[in-house]
């Protein structure tokens, strides 16, 4: 049986209800059976498989309400994701996706909509240039007041590079 975990420092973001339709799905797009469990402000799913996965869950965006989320492919892990950080990767990795598919489509993009996903990278990566030794100040990251060094810290250096080169 797997498990992952994920911090969630502030809980009034996710709805009343959010966990009976949280999910987390392979590539396949297939949900897997989860059940999920609170320690504190840690929230555990328990699966029935060992493989990695995107975590899918209602989560209160401001001036628009709950609106459905999920993770980049995470893998099982004993250390917690921080879960907010972990929804705005995976809404970055899913506007890189849909522009690299129209691009290798031959389908015209609006100047805007690069210039969004560079902005949205940048936002991640930008202070951890500036400096390259915040992670090890910040063992808890929860205590951070950007989470943009740590999400860079948690790329590999190859993706570092060509996420550098490219915004």
């Amino acid at each position: 049986m797997g498990e992952m975990r994920f911090l969630v420092p502030d809980k009034e973001h996710l709805p009343a209800n959010s966990l009976q339709w949280a999910f987390l799905d392979g590539i396949d797009g297939v949900p897997w059976r989860s059940r999920f469990r609170w320690e504190e402000n840690e929230l555990i799913v328990e699966l029935d498989v060992e493989e990695s996965g995107c975590f899918h869950l209602p989560w209160n965006v401001i001036d628009k309400g709950p609106l459905t989320l999920q993770t980049a492919s995470l893998v099982q892990r004993a250390t917690p994701y921080l879960l907010p950080v972990e929804l705005a990767r995976g809404n970055v990795n899913r506007l890189r996706n849909f522009v690299a598919e129209w691009q290798l489509a031959g389908y015209p993009l609006p100047p805007q909509v690069t210039e969004y996903m560079k902005q949205a990278t940048r936002l991640f990566i930008q202070p951890q240039r500036n400096n390259p030794t915040s992670r090890s100040r910040h063992k808890n990251p929860t205590k951070q007041s950007s989470t943009a060094p740590m999400v860079f810290n948690f790329l590999p250096s190859s993706l570092r590079n060509e996420v550098s080169r490219n915004v």
